[in-house]
């Protein structure tokens, strides 16, 4: 659901990184699970292990939010729908950006765009 995104400085060395959560597709939380062990008999003799594994918790119930973070991002598009957010409903875009960016809001009733910067904000749209 995120597209297009574009670097502000494209400079050899250069990175842009987009962080993007939509709280319309609920994720549930990880835990790590670490557990100690032996490996017997072992090769060639018997050993210690760290083995881990992950936990899922119960996903929260779905939200009504698309929080982005930016870091030299001239442009991205986010498509709601695909966030999502079903045509009509409600929800908050929440924008951090480290620099000028603009934020495509690709919507059931068309495009908007919106210009962001250091001091961000946060602004309700329909899908």
């Amino acid at each position: 659901w995120v597209h297009q995104p574009t670097a502000r400085t494209s400079t050899a060395g250069s990175t842009a990184q987009v962080d993007a959560v939509s709280t319309a597709i609920p994720q549930p939380p990880h835990t790590p699970v670490f557990a100690p062990g032996a490996d017997v008999p072992g090769d060639p003799s018997p050993a210690v292990v760290a083995e881990q594994t992950w936990d899922l918790g119960p996903a929260p119930g779905a939200g009504a939010a698309i929080n982005l973070k930016l870091q030299n991002v001239a442009t991205v598009v986010i498509d709601v729908a695909a966030a999502g957010f079903a045509p009509g409903s409600h929800g908050v875009l929440s924008i951090e950006s480290d620099g000028a960016s603009v934020v495509v809001l690709r919507t059931s009733s068309g495009d908007m765009d919106f210009p962001a910067g250091p001091e961000g904000f946060s602004i309700p749209f329909t899908g």
